[in-house]
């Protein structure tokens, strides 16, 4: 497996930190595209989002805002209302918005906000196969497909990815702000049992009948997952966990984390970029996985050669295929 963790340049790119620079302060905002959970219909499954690295205080987060802001309304859109993807989507849209003009100006208010204090990356986990086939640990079971994903990208981002990692200080505190999702699955016997069994709350769909999981992820879920990867991959006080917050992305009043908003449109321009119709990038740093038996390998190896182990690192990095993976 070929591992290439690409920079695209710009035209006027900003003043970089040195690359030795490693950040205290980094935050996570973590979105996703949908379907997830369901039968795999979908064309394209994803989570992902950015990572800002720096001091992200009230005075940050309200410049970033305005810069999200300023960006929309010199296009011609309306604020929060046309960071929606129905609204960026040039063929559902046919208002004045100019959706390019919008990237444009939004590439450069992110490359002026990040100055040589803060950098900015884009990154997002892809569902390519599933992992685990029965049981509870099946990714057909309730949300674990979501939820396993969440985990790896975590895991990947603090942990192992090499450019990511490279600037992340050792005593980092890390906040970790999510998009609420609710979760649909088909409204069979056996997820009902499954849910009721477990004590999960769930409503039905009044379009399509679909089960509804509202909360599929909170606070709570979120400090399991960071525990137990900190233990098997940092060692306790390794990172210190700053914040941790689920909320909705607002459209109506904009009162969301300014970090969701470049979250959602990150994932947004990703899926474009797949099917080959591009904006410019909002983000000039990108980084990618898939989900897969690739990744589980990996992840071995990792902790393998984490404890020393030599032969144990070859034995579990020798079933990855050479696929490229990792861009």
């Amino acid at each position: 497996m070929n591992i290439d963790h690409n920079s695209s340049a710009t035209s006027n790119v900003r003043p970089l930190p040195s690359q030795k620079t490693q950040y205290r302060n980094i935050h996570l905002f973590i979105d996703e595209t949908g379907d997830i959970a369901n039968t795999l219909r979908s064309d394209f499954r994803a989570l992902g989002g950015v990572l800002v690295m720096g001091d992200y205080g009230p005075a940050e987060a309200h410049a970033l805002l305005a810069a999200l802001q300023q960006s929309v309304v010199a296009a011609g859109g309306k604020f929060p209302q046309d960071l929606h993807g129905s609204s960026l989507n040039p063929r559902t849209n046919q208002s004045a918005f100019n959706q390019h003009r919008f990237f444009v100006l939004l590439e450069q208010g992110l490359r002026q906000w990040c100055g040589s204090h803060h950098e900015i990356f884009g990154a997002h986990i892809e569902h390519k196969a599933d992992i685990w086939d029965n049981g509870l640990m099946s990714e057909k079971f309730r949300d674990n497909r979501y939820l396993l994903m969440f985990r790896a990208l975590i895991e990947q981002m603090l942990f192992i990815a090499p450019e990511l990692k490279s600037k992340i200080a050792s005593n980092a505190r890390i906040s970790l702000t999510v998009a609420r999702r609710a979760c649909h699955l088909q409204n069979t016997l056996e997820h009902r049992q499954n849910l009721e069994y477990y004590g999960v709350p769930f409503s039905f769909d009044e379009e399509n009948g679909d089960i509804v999981i509202h909360e599929s992820l909170d606070q709570r879920d979120l400090v399991t997952i960071l525990q137990s990867s900190l233990l098997e991959f940092g060692g306790a006080g390794s990172v210190e966990v700053d914040q941790i917050t689920v909320e909705p992305i607002d459209y109506q009043t904009g009162l969301s984390s300014p970090g969701l908003y470049l979250a959602d449109l990150h994932l947004y321009q990703v899926r474009r970029s797949r099917f080959g119709r591009p904006y410019p990038c909002v983000v000039s740093r990108k980084w990618q996985m898939r989900y897969g038996s690739d990744l589980r390998h990996l992840r071995n190896a990792a902790l393998a050669y984490r404890r020393n182990d030599f032969w144990g690192t070859l034995r579990f990095a020798a079933p990855i295929s050479d696929e490229s993976d990792y861009t």
